[in-house]
Parts: structure tokens; C-alpha cells; sequence
């Protein structure tokens, strides 16, 4: 086994420079139902199948049967590293006496040296930590935890709860612990779990971020969401800008939408936001960028049947289209990021239009959502794919809302005016990255079977 050894999950790998040491001592905490369980088994089980190497898991709570049929739902296959030889699973009862205890601890060596483990698990420590008298216990632990990896060259991952409103210690462990990992939850505004790991130490490495939502998945496991990573890279066509096919927007924005840009369109209900984007997206397929259309708001049929109002010619548009509905309801950063992952992935889009965006802020904490963003857009701008978004007016706090703008390269605020009977859409350039605003900052928008309009 190489000497920095991978988990084999990329987004922790790549926070940690690649993975962990042989030798060290990982300490993952949190309350029951956090995932510590989950989290440690995808560790050993993907370092036994990239590597080869036999590994042990300790249980003071599972019985053998039940952990395999529980992380084969996850599609973690123990069954089949046990046939192959790289995992021995030890159920081990609870004892009190610190005789047995003292034959418990040889027992775990003894197993580890038998089959020469490279990894070796102990999940939970917390029942074992509860025994006999504590002051021996203690020793009787940091030794053993120093023979297990230190000296033997292993990793070992050793797992505790800690209720959420606690910060309690287990005997002293996160002193010679190498890294400790935090796993908690908490319930978005409607009733979702989300879960959240935290890196509080990681010994001789610094960690930049240190706070990451996840999430755990039938048959798929774990999944991180790094925002500050690139989720893939986009097809790109030739050219600095893309055209939106909207005449008067492009000549405000000095040839359309320049690649890695960020733009944002506002305004009240039925200002129009979800006819330019839609607008935006035909014109931009047409001329052959890959557009991913996604709604907070709408299911793909209703979008479709606006679209045909738009472009009678919808399967030309639809070579280069692709629209997703996502219920913010069920949605959390880990799940959103999961989402946007699939779509980079199967689709490489060079544009991603956001429909909605405010439905997901009200879901979750303001504060989280904006460093999210933030990094998504700066990951975007690295990689030239183009963003445009659309955000009702009204749904967030001034302060909120003003900070959110900032974020955008081109900002343009939509508007319903009334002059003499008629009630006309307008359209105000606040903010143009690389070019100067108008001089006639505000526009008439037209909208017939001929396509969009803005007379600046």
C-alpha cells in the first residue's frame, strides 16, 4: 500500500491532498445517525479494492450479517471482500471487566497481525471507552491506538458519538488523533435532513475547507459537494462572446454573454425573466452551444410549451436543450451539487440557465448559499462556462438581496410601467462587466411570435 492512501471518495481525497497517511489515527465524531458508520465503511471498502490489502472492522454494536445487508444497500459488496479475503469483520460484545478488556485489546491486535490488516477499524469507541476504570483505560487505549497504526504502519479510523450540543472528549483520542472529522445534521426551512461534515484537525496539513455538506445515497453511497471544484468542463464553441440573439442585449453587452460570466435577471411576477431566458437559451442552442435549462419553479412540461410559443422548430432546439425540473423542496447543497454534477457530466454544457434561484435560497441558510455560489461562479469563470439566472424581487431581505447581486457580472432589473393605458415590460442595465453602461439605461421589451425585442 503507497504511503499516502486515497479513501476513494475524489472530493475528501482532494481536500486532503490526496488522502491520508499510513500511520494515522482518524478520529470521525458525531451523534447516532450522523453517517459515522457509513463514512468509515466507504473508507475501508475502497481502499481494500484499490489496493488489494486486507483490512479489519471491529463492531461493538452490528452484528456481521446485518452491516454487510445494510452497506450493500449502498452498494458497498463486504460479501464479496470477505470471499477475496480483504476484510475480516469482528463482532464484538460490550464487557466491563477490565480483565476482559485488557484480553479484548489483545484480541483486536492479535486479529490484526494475523492477516497483516492495513487498515483497522474500530466503530464505535465509545462502548469501549465506558469500561473499567478510566485513567487505565486511557493508557490501556493510547497504547494500543500507537501499536495499531504507528508502529504498525496502519490506518486506523476509530468512530465516537457525541451528541450535536456536545463537545465532550473521548478519553483524550482527539490528542493522538491525526485527523478528526465531524459529522452533524440539521433540517432545512422544509423538513429536509441535511447533512454536514467538518474537519476540525487535520495534523501537518492545512485544510481549506473545512466545512462540507454531504449526502448519502441508495446504491451510491456518499457524495460530497465541493463547490470550489469544477464539476466538469464545459463544450465550449469558438469565440470570446456568446450571442443571446437578442439585438438589443447584445449591443449593450458589447457582443453578448462573454464566456465565464455570471448574469442575473430580476424583477417582479410576470416581468418577463423566464421569456428572456428562454429566449436566451434558444438563440444560444441555435447557434450551437449546449444549454442546460434549469427550473425551481417548473416542470420540463410547462417550459416545453412555452418554448413552442417561442421556436416553432423545437427539435432542432432540443438537439443542443436539455430541461431539468428540481423540486427545492427535497433539495440540500449536497443533493443540488449531486444534480448539477449529473448534468455537467452526461451534458457538458457551456450555458446553464437558473430558473427560480430564489426558490433554493429560502430553503436553506442565507449565508451558506452565498459562499456556495460565490465559488461555483468563480469555478465557472476558470472553466468560461456562462451562467444566467432569474430571481423574483421581493422574496429576500434588502441586505440579502443586495449582497446577492454583487455577486453577478451583468445585472439587469426588470420592470411593469404604466404610461397613458397601456402597461409596457422595461428593462434597466444595472451592471455590464467589460463594457460601459448605456447611456439610455432603460429599454422597451417586445415580445411577439418573431421572437424578443429591446428597443435601447
Amino acid at each position: 500500500m503507497e504511503k499516502i492512501v486515497s479513501t476513494g471518495i475524489d472530493e475528501l481525497d482532494c481536500l486532503l491532498g490526496g488522502g491520508f497517511k499510513r500511520g494515522d489515527i482518524i478520529l470521525i465524531i458525531g451523534p447516532p445517525g450522523s453517517g459515522k458508520t457509513i463514512l468509515s465503511a466507504t473508507i475501508v471498502h475502497n481502499i481494500a479494492v484499490k489496493y488489494g490489502v486486507p483490512c479489519l472492522y471491529v463492531s461493538f454494536t452490528e452484528l456481521k450479517h446485518e452491516f454487510y445487508e445494510n452497506m450493500a444497500r449502498l452498494g458497498l459488496d463486504f460479501e464479496e471482500l470477505e470471499r477475496r479475503g480483504l476484510i475480516k469483520y469482528v463482532s464484538m460484545p460490550t464487557m466491563g471487566v477490565k480483565e476482559l478488556i485488557e484480553d479484548l485489546v489483545d484480541y483486536i491486535i492479535t486479529s490484526a497481525e494475523d492477516i497483516d490488516a492495513k487498515v483497522v477499524v474500530l466503530d464505535p469507541l465509545t462502548p469501549i471507552t465506558l469500561m473499567g476504570d478510566p485513567l487505565r483505560a486511557r493508557v490501556l487505549f493510547h497504547n494500543t491506538f500507537m501499536r495499531l497504526s504507528k508502529l504498525g504502519g496502519r490506518l486506523l479510523i476509530l468512530t465516537g458519538d457525541i451528541p450535536l450540543e456536545e463537545k465532550t472528549r473521548l478519553y483524550s483520542v482527539d490528542f493522538i488523533a491525526d485527523y478528526i472529522i465531524r459529522l452533524e445534521y440539521s433540517l432545512t426551512r422544509s423538513g429536509v435532513l441535511r447533512r454536514v461534515m467538518k474537519i476540525l484537525k487535520s495534523r501537518g496539513k492545512e485544510v481549506l475547507y473545512n466545512k462540507l455538506d454531504f449526502e448519502i445515497f441508495e446504491e451510491h453511497g456518499i457524495h460530497i459537494a465541493t463547490w470550489h471544484r469544477p464539476l466538469s468542463a464545459p463544450s465550449l464553441t469558438t469565440g470570446e462572446h456568446v450571442p443571446t440573439g437578442i439585438d438589443g442585449l447584445d449591443k449593450v453587452l458589447a457582443g453578448g454573454l462573454k464566456r465565464g460570466s455570471s448574469t442575473l435577471i430580476y424583477g417582479p411576477p410576470g416581468s418577463g425573466k423566464s421569456w428572456i431566458l428562454l429566449s436566451i437559451a434558444c438563440k444560444c442552442t441555435l447557434n450551437g452551444e449546449k444549454v442546460s435549462y434549469i427550473s425551481m419553479m417548473r416542470r420540463e412540461e410547462a417550459i416545453l410549451s412555452q418554448l413552442r410559443w417561442i421556436m416553432e422548430d423545437l427539435d432542432k432546439v432540443l438537439e443542443k436543450l436539455r430541461v431539468v425540473y428540481v423540486d427545492h423542496h427535497d433539495l440540500t447543497p449536497a443533493r443540488l451539487h449531486r444534480i448539477l454534477s449529473g448534468i455537467y457530466r452526461e451534458f457538458t454544457p457551456s450555458i446553464i440557465v437558473w430558473e427560480g434561484i430564489q426558490n433554493y435560497v429560502l430553503n436553506i441558510d442565507f449565508n451558506d448559499f452565498y459562499w456556495q455560489l460565490k465559488e461555483y461562479l468563480n469555478i465557472n469563470r476558470s472553466v468560461k462556462s456562462v451562467m444566467v439566472s432569474s430571481l423574483t424581487e421581493g422574496l429576500l431581505s434588502e441586505r440579502a438581496f443586495r449582497a446577492f447581486l454583487e455577486l453577478f457580472d451583468n445585472v439587469f432589473k426588470l420592470s411593469l410601467e404604466k404610461r397613458r393605458d397601456e402597461v409596457f415590460r422595461c428593462i434597466l442595465a444595472e451592471k455590464i462587466v467589460g463594457a460601459f453602461l448605456p447611456s439610455k439605461r432603460s429599454a422597451i421589451v417586445t415580445l411577439s411570435r418573431e421572437g424578443l425585442r429591446v428597443d435601447w
